[in-house]
């Protein structure tokens, strides 16, 4: 019998990537997971209603997961994405939500934070039951909502079905993480195949689906939340699963499991419904070098438009977080003073022995961002690492550049990063 595990993605800031440890770990038990395996990148426009979804887990992790726009206000996701390991929702202040982007490196799309976290009321995080999850928007998306399977609608997973998935995860069990939205072909299974192929299956709430035929293709690590869609006999496309689990390795020959939307629907209307609109104005999300002003807290709690502040785009005192080009954790910290006082990444680097995962923490650069509110600093990690990091402050809200590390082998080899693009947001 497979392995069987959850797939979000998760971004260790001390040294690798790793799977979170959860009670779903246990013998036999299904573990939630994060991009496609053997698919495809996303035409424009193909997918709308995706959305990228991503939270700091707070013990030194980031979660990356998919999602679906399912009103204005509102993105649907798998539940194991949004909570911890005994299935408490994490701080709807941990998260931020990308709408409106295939390219998560490119310009365009909008970038909202999240008020509050739903999770279904029957979600077991030890059989990964009922892994739905609803995300209120602190903004409102552009994005159109997908149409979701209700209880009628059954019938559109039925066995033999071709459908498509889609998500940000792996390209493959090992590694491989993109910044286009990919997408594969996959088709509907019986739910005996998952039963006999993983046990812990619940038909009543999961959906069984492989790319029967071809054996190419498959849902991995970060794919988790995303969409798995069948077309109507108009052509119109309907979401009838959520990415949930799989096995760790990603095997396109073994089946993934979906949680099932049509079970699950009438529950996500209902939240969909409470949800207060979103009364913020949609805020540009950030890409490359551009500046994009969001939306910050004043001490009264409150939400208040931010763009550069008067100190010609240097940034406030406050903690800066995001992420790097290779969806690691960074973190940096200005003073008072306006200096950038420390930061803290996580990096990846080739030697010709292979691939070496690290963190680089610097708590006192004390470097003063120049009055365009640049910054350029070079200096030395401990005795066998060097880092050079650049950045140019957005406004109060928004820094974004360049880190690049070198690390020294005790043969004397140099491992050296690149430049490594990050965005940050002040926190």
């Amino acid at each position: 019998m497979a392995r069987a595990v959850p797939l979000p993605l998760l971004l260790l800031i001390a040294a690798a990537t790793a799977l979170p440890a959860s009670g779903a770990q246990a013998a036999g038990g299904p573990r939630a997971q994060a991009s496609i395996v053997g698919g495809g990148d996303a035409a424009p426009g193909s997918w709308p209603s995706t959305a990228f979804v991503s939270a700091t887990a707070g013990d030194g992790r980031s979660v990356v997961c998919t999602g679906t726009v399912v009103a204005p206000g509102a993105v649907l996701t798998a539940a194991h994405c949004v909570t911890d390991a005994g299935g408490a929702p994490r701080p709807a202040a941990a998260f931020l939500v990308v709408t409106g982007r295939r390219d998560l490196a490119a310009a365009g799309g909008q970038l909202h934070e999240v008020t509050r976290v739903h999770v279904h009321p029957a979600y077991d995080p030890r059989s990964v039951r009922a892994d739905a999850a609803v995300v209120e928007l602190a903004s409102t998306s552009a994005a159109p909502p997908a149409t979701l399977a209700g209880p009628g609608d059954a019938g559109l997973a039925a066995s033999g079905t071709p459908a498509a998935i889609a998500g940000w995860g792996m390209t493959s069990g090992s590694g491989g993480v993109p910044t286009v939205l990919r997408t594969a072909p996959t088709t509907l299974l019986p739910d005996a195949a998952c039963t006999s192929a993983f046990g812990g299956f619940d038909a009543a709430t999961m959906l069984c689906a492989a790319d029967a035929g071809s054996f190419i293709s498959a849902t991995c690590h970060g794919d988790s939340g995303g969409p798995l869609a069948v077309a109507r006999g108009d052509g119109s496309w309907v979401q009838v699963g959520i990415t949930s689990w799989g096995t760790d390795g990603c095997d396109p020959r073994l089946p993934q499991v979906f949680a099932r939307v049509s079970a699950l629907s009438d529950w996500v209307g209902s939240v969909v419904s409470g949800t207060p609109p979103a009364d913020q104005p949609p805020v540009d999300a950030p890409a490359g070098g551009q500046t994009a002003p969001t939306a910050a807290r004043d001490g009264a709690g409150s939400r208040r438009g931010a763009g550069r502040d008067s100190r010609g785009g240097r940034g406030t005192a406050a903690r800066y977080r995001g992420t790097t080009r290779q969806r690691r954790p960074i973190a940096l910290r200005v003073s008072p003073a306006g200096s950038v006082g420390g930061f803290d990444a996580s990096y990846r680097l080739r030697c010709r022995g292979g691939w070496r995962s690290g963190r680089v923490r610097a708590p006192s650069l004390a470097v003063h961002a120049s009055t365009r509110g640049t910054f350029d600093v070079a200096r030395s990690a401990g005795r066998r690492t060097s880092f050079r990091i650049t950045g140019a402050f957005s406004g109060a809200e928004r820094v974004s550049g360049t880190v690049r590390v070198v690390w020294r082998a005790r043969s004397g080899e140099r491992c050296r990063s690149g430049p490594i693009r990050y965005v940050a947001w002040r926190a």
